[in-house]
């Protein structure tokens, strides 16, 4: 057998892609999945106690960095983020990618390109000129019979990335009308990989906001009453090939489980299209792109079965939305 390949050493000054996820087992092989080649780590900086990997995709030099098992929210991300000034001088572009809640577009669907559906693709990315590309919002634990919607308090925002992503974001979105990306490559390169594979389109299920889960467990889908779910034009399992969406990302301090809140947020918020939980804390130190893929609608019939698929989906999409990605 031949010797494993020598990987490459570079310092810590010439990576200039930062790449954040919040967690290690889902949103960290994803990303590792979308690099060209991975580096030998140099040493970290002695004030530095994150753990990263290094890599490169086309002549971009890429460093990961992963939020530590089981520490989520907004407190870690900024621990996370914070280092980076110093260990990485020259870093120009920070990419906030993994996975992500939907706020689907019921009670009155659109077609279904249109609508967010589990595996399609977030960007924080404001639709208009008044609209916030990520909005920190203040809640408390959201359960299905949680607190009282009136409660909702946003406590800041970030208007859009900084104009190196808006300029990839421009060019992506002209080579997507013109079928120039090369999304449905990604697609089959994480189908390779049983980890990320489609889950089927017959999980992806939304039901009624007032229907809350009675087998709340989510390794498994639940038993609730088929008669609940919306009614809503269906996804084809692969036809649409990747579909992402340009709009608001709502970051908040709990872990939503309660359709009347996210439904309550929509109105608010009518171009928001997902909720998340770590944004907020990175993006006061980085004007990051928040890209996250959707795995489930934020209610209480969670389940982990569309994670890695999300998480993969997001990966791929970044590749192309940042300037790391190919022109």
């Amino acid at each position: 057998m031949p010797p494993p390949p020598i990987k490459r050493q570079l310092t810590r000054d010439d990576y200039h892609v930062a790449w954040l996820c919040a967690l290690p087992d889902v949103e960290l092989p994803a990303a590792r999945c979308m690099l060209d080649d991975e580096h030998e780590p140099p040493p970290n900086h002695p004030s530095d106690i994150n753990e990263y990997v290094y890599g490169s995709i086309d002549s971009h030099n890429i460093v990961i960095a992963s939020m530590p098992p089981r520490k989520i929210g907004p407190v870690s991300a900024a621990d996370l983020v914070g280092p980076l000034k110093f260990s990485f001088p020259y870093l120009k572009i920070h990419l906030f990618v993994g996975i992500g809640r939907g706020i689907p577009r019921a009670p009155t669907p659109p077609a279904a390109e249109k609508d967010v559906y589990f595996g399609d693709v977030v960007v924080g990315w404001p639709k208009t000129e008044d609209d916030p590309a990520v909005v920190n919002w203040d809640f408390g634990a959201v359960e299905q019979h949680g607190p009282n919607v009136t409660n909702l308090r946003q406590v800041g925002q970030m208007k859009e990335p900084d104009a190196p992503i808006l300029a990839a974001l421009g060019r992506l979105l002209g080579n997507h009308r013109e079928g120039l990306t090369r999304f449905d490559e990604h697609l089959r390169r994480l189908d390779r990989i049983a980890q990320f594979g489609h889950p089927g389109r017959s999980s992806d299920r939304l039901f009624q906001p007032d229907c809350a889960c009675q087998t709340p467990n989510a390794t498994i889908l639940c038993s609730c009453d088929q008669t609940k779910l919306v009614k809503r034009k269906r996804r084809p399992d692969r036809g649409m090939g990747f579909i992402f969406h340009q709009g608001t990302i709502l970051s908040g301090n709990s872990f939503m489980m309660n359709a009347a809140v996210r439904d309550k947020l929509r109105v608010c918020y009518p171009n928001a299209l997902c909720l998340e939980m770590e944004a907020a804390g990175a993006l006061p130190q980085s004007r990051a792109l928040v890209v996250r893929g959707i795995c489930d609608y934020a209610d209480s019939h969670v389940n982990r079965k569309w994670q890695n698929y999300a998480a993969g989906t997001a990966a791929g999409a970044s590749f192309h939305e940042s300037p790391a990605g190919p022109a």
